[in-house]
């Protein structure tokens, strides 16, 4: 199944400084071959790898399609979809240690009142997904109004309030998977900086690291090319 999605996603690519090695051609045929039958297997669309060999240098192989008519290329920065909730993780660590906020603070202390959820949720119990929140982006009625117009850029609170279903659990019950809780994450880290999230995340980790590929889409523009990003979370194959 063809998938990429996420409110906030970031960019990755290898650093090209890495490319002058030598790579052994036989293991760099193996590879490839392999890529090519990951993505026939699984029936993506597009597959981007790299391989760091020490000793033997750097292998970058693409196969597949950006879309119809627009081959991968390994200079395309690709989505890392999920990825991105173990900045906001790391980020929100970050931020207790600098005693911005506690990891068991409820949500009323930074954030205004929701329909359906229960303002006593903890930013840990966010963070481990034990909120018992309803997954915001398991709505069915939410998916066909992003693809009809995918300029628009969504708000965390436009999603929520429109979109946000009844929880499934308690608070500090079983663990479920939940892109809601990462929602409200980002919207904690803002409320406690002062910062829109995708700053705090430039000003802590992607300029002091030298991560100078990563960043927040439909806030920060690239110079690399970007791969496009598929959305089959309800069948619809864009």
């Amino acid at each position: 199944m063809k998938k990429s999605v996420l409110i906030l996603l970031l960019f990755l690519q290898l650093d090209n400084s890495l490319q002058a090695q030598t790579f052994n051609p036989i293991t760099a045929s193996r590879l490839q071959s392999t890529i090519d039958s990951l993505r026939s297997s699984f029936n993506v669309k597009g597959i981007s790898a790299s391989v760091l060999y020490p000793g033997v240098g750097v292998w970058k192989g693409v196969s597949g399609i950006s879309h119809a008519g627009e081959p991968i290329t390994s200079d395309m920065v690709f989505a890392i979809a999920s990825n991105t909730k173990l900045f906001t993780g790391v980020l929100l660590l970050k931020l207790a240690e600098n005693n911005l906020i506690q990891l068991d603070d409820s949500l009323h202390e930074y954030l205004p009142t929701f329909k359906n959820i229960d303002s006593n949720i903890t930013i840990r119990q966010l963070l481990q997904h034990k909120s018992g929140l309803y997954d915001v982006l398991s709505n069915p009625a939410l998916q066909p109004v992003m693809l009809g117009n995918v300029s628009q850029i969504w708000t965390a609170e436009e999603v929520l309030n429109q979109y946000l279903l009844a929880p499934i659990n308690n608070p500090g019950g079983n663990w479920s998977y939940c892109n809601t809780n990462y929602f409200l994450l980002g919207m904690i880290i803002e409320a406690s900086t002062g910062n829109p999230f995708y700053v705090e995340f430039r000003n802590r980790f992607f300029d002091p690291l030298g991560l100078n590929t990563f960043g927040i889409p439909a806030f920060e523009d690239f110079d690399q090319p970007v791969a496009h990003v598929w959305m089959d979370l309800f069948g619809s194959g864009q």
